[in-house]
Order: C-alpha cells, then structure tokens, then sequence
C-alpha cells in the first residue's frame, strides 16, 4: 500500500525492481525492507488490524 498524505492504494511491483531495491520480504512479521545499511526502510505489507483465519481443512474439495 502506497500511502499519500491522507490516502492509500495498493501498488504491485515487478521482481526487476524489487531485485534492483535490495527488497527483502519477512512476510510472518507483516512487513518487507528495501535498501541497504542507512538506507534501508521498512514497510508493513500486512495492515495492523488484520488478522489472518485459520483454514478449515474440510471447506477444500
């Protein structure tokens, strides 16, 4: 999600990019970095309010 000012959006990007920004994902935490040393920044993938829902197993078919 792409915040600006007040707003937000949902934003993909490609695997070039992500190579070419160091992104590293860390997807159990809910965030992912981009950057190296000082310059690495961190951004939360996974809003805070949501909660994941166990999978009931018998709901596959």
């Amino acid at each position: 999600v792409m915040k600006n000012g007040t707003v937000a959006y949902p934003m993909l990007l490609g695997r070039p990019w992500l190579r070419r920004v160091h992104a590293r994902n860390y997807w159990n935490e809910g965030f992912m970095t981009l950057g190296r040393g000082r310059e690495r920044v961190k951004i939360n993938v996974i809003p805070r309010h949501h909660k994941a829902e166990p999978v009931d197993s018998s709901d596959e078919t």
